[in-house]
């Protein structure tokens, strides 16, 4: 058994480079490989097989489809963190379901449901993040949150609101960048934040 898994941790890596090459057939056919091992083997990366999914049917423009997989790796990660509250990446699963699934609203130009799922992410992403401080996953999430929420914000015209996001966005995202000044998705980051403050604010 352990085996299996082993080998279904390797056919998932591949999936991934097979996704990041826009492989989709290939990758799909590796998660379903992946998927049918994790599930006979009880083991939790099943959720992590369903999420991949979601993100192949997003990629093809599919967005029922994304949302019906993302839900259910967010019903199943929710039943993980319930089980093993204490378990990191339990967390951070649970806390990326919210977020694929306010991004798949998003993608579907649903702005009540992708307000509500990016709120509850922004929220479980404070309360993780005052729990593990140490893990900047976490705080890299919120500051990601509020970006979210802003430009949905944009999007609505709603300028005053989305600058109070965008402001928590940038301040968040300065303090990263302090802590880890070498990182270039912080920096870029950083100057995303900078230029959306300025065109908002205008």
């Amino acid at each position: 058994m352990i085996l299996d898994k082993d080998y279904a941790l390797l056919v998932l890596r591949l999936a991934e480079r097979y996704m990041d090459d826009f492989a989709l057939d290939e990758a799909k056919i590796c998660i379903e490989l992946a998927k049918s091992i994790y599930k006979k083997a009880g083991n939790n990366n099943y959720a992590v097989c369903i999420t991949y999914l979601g993100k192949i049917s997003s990629l093809l423009g599919d967005f029922p489809q994304s949302l019906l997989h993302y839900r259910e790796s967010f019903k199943l990660n929710k039943k993980l963190h319930t089980a093993f509250p204490n378990s990191v990446k339990g967390m951070k699963n649970l806390l990326l379901s919210y977020k694929d699934i306010g991004s798949s609203y998003e993608d579907a130009s649903k702005p009540d449901q992708t307000l509500y799922f990016y709120r509850e992410y922004r929220k479980l992403a404070a309360r993780f993040h005052q729990i593990v401080a140490s893990d900047f996953f976490f705080k890299e999430c919120l500051a990601y949150a509020n970006y979210k929420i802003g430009n949905v914000y944009i999007e609505s015209g709603e300028q005053i609101t989305a600058l109070k996001y965008l402001k928590e966005f940038y301040e968040l995202t300065k303090s990263l960048h302090a802590t880890d000044p070498n990182n270039l998705k912080i920096k870029n980051n950083l100057h995303r934040a900078a230029k959306l403050l300025g065109n908002t604010a205008e």
